[in-house]
C-alpha cells in the first residue's frame, strides 16, 4: 500500500465536500472562496491522487477519507436546503424521492 498523499489543510477541508456531490459554487460559498480557487484546489487534489477526474479518483479518495477520518460535510452543507420524501408506488414497484 502506498502512503497517502499529503494534502494541505484547505485541501483536507474541501475534499469531503467534493465527494459529497457539492458543486464548485456551493463549496466556494461555504468557505467564502471564489469558484476558481475551489477549481484550483480540486485540480491539486486530483493530481495528488493521480486522477484526471473526480470519478477516476473516487475509489482512492473514498479510501483516504475512510482511513483518515475526515469529517462528513453532507449535513452542514445540505441539511438546510433539502427536504426529501420517499414515495413508493405499489403498481409500478418504484421508489421516488421528492425534494422540496
Amino acid at each position: 500500500m502506498q502512503p497517502p498523499p499529503k494534502l494541505t489543510p484547505r485541501e483536507q477541508e474541501i475534499l469531503p465536500f467534493l465527494t459529497s456531490g457539492a458543486n464548485r459554487n456551493e463549496i466556494a460559498s461555504h468557505f467564502g472562496l471564489s469558484a476558481e480557487t475551489v477549481k484550483r484546489h480540486t485540480r491539486n487534489i486530483l493530481a495528488k491522487f493521480g486522477a484526471k477526474t473526480l470519478r477516476d479518483g473516487m475509489w482512492d479518495i473514498t479510501d483516504y477519507l475512510n482511513n483518515y477520518g475526515l469529517p462528513d460535510p453532507l449535513y452542514p452543507l445540505f441539511a438546510h436546503k433539502v427536504i426529501a420524501e420517499h414515495v413508493y408506488d405499489v403498481d409500478t414497484r418504484t421508489m421516488t424521492v421528492i425534494c422540496e
